[in-house]
């Protein structure tokens, strides 16, 4: 391997810093499933500047459909959504094979304990209340649900 290394043309630099450099570290997706632009930008803003890439669904049926192209780290779920109760695109995240395993976080404006149980029961890891819940602590909350610390 050092035969290659050393046979490199010494106007590569970038091409012998990129291969001999641990391999890069991927941020951990988020997929954000609201339908209020501004509720969402507002937790987007953080969640990025914390070092997660986080992709948005305004509706049920695109979020489930941006899950099954391309599998979260987690999913942030709004209940009260056009197309697809939020609860309905938790049954289905829960139902697939592939999507399954993939911790869901309800962020959602309604507090009755009966939604919040519901939530529960359906498989959701927490349940968050938007009006009590800054971008900071959302972000801490996704920090603790993934275990570790995002990319830079």
């Amino acid at each position: 391997m050092n035969e290659f290394v050393a046979s490199l043309p010494a106007a590569e630099p970038a091409l012998l810093a990129w291969w001999a450099a641990p391999s890069v570290k991927r941020k951990p997706l988020l997929v954000m499933i609201e339908d209020d632009v501004a509720i969402a930008e507002m937790y987007r803003l953080q969640l990025r500047a914390d070092g997660y890439d986080v992709e948005m669904a305004a509706d049920g049926k695109r979020g489930l459909a941006l899950l099954r192209r391309r599998p979260a780290d987690l999913v942030l779920l709004d209940i009260r959504l056009p197309e697809l109760h939020g609860f309905q695109v938790l049954e289905q995240i829960r139902a697939d094979a592939t999507l399954g395993g993939i911790p869901v976080v309800v962020l959602s404006n309604f507090g009755d304990p009966g939604l919040i149980a519901q939530g529960r029961r359906l498989g959701a890891r927490a349940y968050l209340i938007k009006s009590d819940t800054t971008p900071a602590q959302l972000s801490a909350v996704v920090r603790r649900m993934l275990g570790a610390e995002p990319a830079d």
